[in-house]
């Protein structure tokens, strides 16, 4: 970072908190615009996308997959086992057990690691740390190379 004293130093890691019913489109609005340019993807467990299924918000996250495609973003997505709501393609899911799912939602993104409370009052924090991302990157493949793909619709049992 560029400082006053006409000098540069390493950046510091920053944490950033927001409150209110608009927090997730304001993180899912900051995660395409970081990756919009160069692609890349997106590291996300918790989330519960039944709670999302309305007209208005099936709309918003349409729209917002598409503009992911379409920047070549790519999500991989871990859900509870109990989970039979899939918005986005299928196979950038994986299901954890039910006992080990928690409803605070994380993003993991470009040296940004977001996590959004649920509840009267949804809550989110942003740390944009390289060592806070590598850390949760690496937690999140363990999971995720641990655990089953949901079945596709027609084999569902």
């Amino acid at each position: 970072e560029f400082i006053d004293t006409d000098g540069v130093r390493l950046r510091k890691d920053t944490i950033r908190s927001y409150e209110g019913k608009e927090i997730h489109r304001r993180l899912l609005d900051e995660i395409y615009h970081d990756l919009k340019d160069e692609g890349g993807e997106i590291l996300i467990k918790g989330l519960t996308e039944e709670k999302w299924v309305s007209p208005d918000n099936e709309a918003f996250l349409k729209n917002h997959l598409d503009r992911l495609l379409k920047a070549g973003i790519t999500e991989r997505l871990l859900v509870s086992e109990k989970d039979q709501t899939f918005v986005a393609p299928r196979h950038w899911y994986r299901k954890i057990p039910s006992e080990y799912f928690s409803l605070h939602t994380q993003w993991i993104f470009n040296n940004k690691v977001a996590t959004v409370t649920w509840g009267d009052v949804e809550k989110l924090i942003i740390i944009e740390s390289p060592s806070f991302f590598n850390a949760e990157t690496k937690t999140f493949n363990c999971i995720w190379d641990n655990v089953a793909q949901p079945l596709e619709p027609d084999h569902a049992s």
